[in-house]
């Protein structure tokens, strides 16, 4: 039986790994930059770059907190219901995918944030007319971090070395989540390999044991 992937999308979705803050960032400094705003803020960062996963981090935060919120995930125009937000008063409201909903969606949100004095997060990929409270910055070393923790205590190694980190960065720089997508595939690769030198291993073993216990002519 195959082990596991430490890269499968089961492991790797928003809310399994952890976010990496650099050394000079914190979840604390975050939401001091966020209530400076007033409460108002967006966190900005190129797509796959851990905007979902740094929203999941700060859910636990909200949780743990007793903050009430409520979230809201936009896929497209048509996914994002106003009617829905209407509901919420006093509150904080967060929503991932904020640049994907029309300028008067936008207006809308952010005069009934201000009418029943609601806090606004959002992510977005570029700016959208709200104070910028966090900035996601990918990088190799972040991909070298998140390769690391998912493949700790791991029943399998595979071999993933600097060279191959770098240049699957290369292929696709910025986007940590196509290259976690791409280290599955290598995973895969490498895991099948070793399975089929460990059968053809065994086939040979079996053989020759079954060729030294055959009764001479």
């Amino acid at each position: 039986m195959l082990p596991s992937n430490p890269f499968a999308t089961s492991r790797t979705r928003p809310g399994r790994i952890p976010f990496a803050f650099e050394e000079k960032e914190s979840l604390e400094l975050l939401l001091e930059n966020w209530e400076e705003q007033r409460f108002r803020g967006v966190i900005l960062g190129p797509h796959g770059s851990g905007k979902s996963t740094l929203l999941e981090t700060i859910y636990n935060y909200f949780d743990q907190q007793s903050i009430s919120y409520t979230r809201f995930s936009v896929r497209d125009q048509t996914s994002f219901s106003i009617r829905e937000l209407r509901l919420v008063k006093n509150s904080t409201i967060v929503i991932d995918g904020y640049e994907q909903l029309s300028w008067w969606s936008r207006w809308q949100i952010k005069n009934h944030c201000r009418k029943y004095s609601n806090q606004i997060l959002v992510t977005a990929h570029q700016s959208v007319g709200l104070p910028i409270i966090f900035q996601t910055s990918p990088s190799l070393e972040r991909l070298q971090y998140l390769a690391d923790w998912l493949m700790q205590s791991h029943e399998y190694h595979c071999e993933i070395d600097s060279s191959c980190l770098e240049e699957i960065w290369n292929n696709h720089p910025s986007d940590l989540r196509e290259c976690l997508f791409q280290l599955y595939h290598l995973y895969e690769s490498q895991r099948k390999q070793r399975l089929c030198q460990s059968q053809e291993l065994e086939s040979n073993l079996t053989g020759s044991k079954v060729a030294s216990f055959s009764p001479s002519a």
